[in-house]
């Protein structure tokens, strides 16, 4: 199925209410200066250059709606990307609520679609961390993606005004994104290893006289 999207190694969802800061962490990742006016995002995504472990990767980076009037954008979004930054303010409590919501909703679409997608990475961003009216706190973050056993995710603070913490979250989601991929296919491997010794001991068994005369 084509999802729209240009072939990539990893495609990456940022997800989030409306002004939290999702196009804001972009820009300070991509080293464009950092702006107060805040303009609704409709979905649009980048295609950047990454390395990793001395090798460079192509990942493909959605910048979603933070409106939910396009539910349909948003489901194919998550449905189509492999690893996701789901963003909150620190001094917002209903964009907390709205994270934690959208986590449920990765999971419940992710894990519809088949059961290589057990282990979901997600990095869960609490921007602004530059104010100080702060209303949600790091253990109360944690803590959801801790209850959540689908998800292998971290949890960490920046701040976009300030350009604080940005620029290791999308290496260390890819990270993740890298170590379950290849733990993925270690054990597609075991599992072909198995499936063929049992078919090889199963011709030894009949040449040897298990089969017919």
């Amino acid at each position: 199925m084509n999802s729209g999207f240009p072939p990539m190694d990893f495609k990456i969802a940022v997800l989030g209410a409306g002004g939290v800061g999702k196009t804001s962490l972009l820009r300070a990742f991509f080293d464009q200066p950092f702006t107060t006016d805040h303009k609704p995002t409709v979905d649009d995504y980048f295609v950047h250059g990454i390395k990793l472990r001395g090798v460079f990767y192509n990942a493909c980076i959605v910048d979603t709606s933070g409106s939910f009037s396009f539910p349909v954008m948003r489901r194919f979004a998550i449905s189509h990307c492999q690893g996701f930054v789901v963003t909150y303010a620190l001094n917002d409590e209903k964009s907390f609520q709205a994270a934690v919501s959208t986590l449920d909703e990765i999971i419940d679409l992710k894990a519809g679609i088949g059961l290589k997608y057990k282990r979901i990475p997600v990095m869960l961003v609490a921007n602004k961390f530059d104010c100080k009216d702060r209303q949600v706190s790091a253990v109360e973050a944690q803590a959801e993606l801790n209850t959540r056993p689908w998800i292998v995710g971290l949890y960490t603070e920046v701040s976009c005004k300030t350009n604080s913490g940005v620029d290791g979250i999308f290496e260390s989601l890819l990270n993740l994104m890298q170590a379950i991929k290849e733990r993925e296919q270690s054990k597609s491997d075991k599992s072909s290893s198995l499936r063929q010794s049992g078919r090889n001991s199963s011709r030894k068994k009949y040449n040897s006289g298990g089969g017919k005369k």
